[in-house]
């Protein structure tokens, strides 16, 4: 059985002491980058960005086109697009059912996704 000396016995609970000392700082240290990554987290972008992007502005509201910008997004001019949303707007296809969870967006937000999404139709000559 080994008896430690006093100066081991210093040693040892200075050596104890700044593994305490280290410890902690590794914990403050750890702490502060946890909190750094929540408040990442929360803002997700460094920079902020809008929220729809600009096709999707111009899908909703394209009153500030053209006629030319008009048909060049939507493959139709705005005259003609007047003209049969006129005659479908009215359709049981743009209501709501009662079930249904939420509300459909206008029938004419529909109809310029629509032609948005449909690829332009080549036709041949007979």
């Amino acid at each position: 059985m080994s008896m430690l000396t006093e100066e081991e016995d210093a040693s040892s609970l200075g050596s104890a002491s700044e593994d305490s000392s280290a410890s902690s700082a590794s914990s403050a240290s750890l702490q502060r980058l946890r909190t750094r990554l929540d408040e990442l987290r929360k803002t997700r972008y460094i920079q902020t960005r809008s929220n729809q992007s600009r096709l999707g502005r111009i899908v909703r509201d394209p009153s500030h086109l053209s006629d030319d910008e008009f048909k060049a997004y939507f493959r139709i001019a705005r005259r003609s697009f007047g003209a049969i949303h006129a005659l479908i707007k009215d359709d049981a296809v743009f209501r709501s059912s009662p079930a249904a969870r939420g509300r459909q967006e206008p029938s004419d937000l529909q109809f310029r996704v629509v032609l948005l999404r449909f690829e332009p139709v080549m036709v041949l000559p007979p």
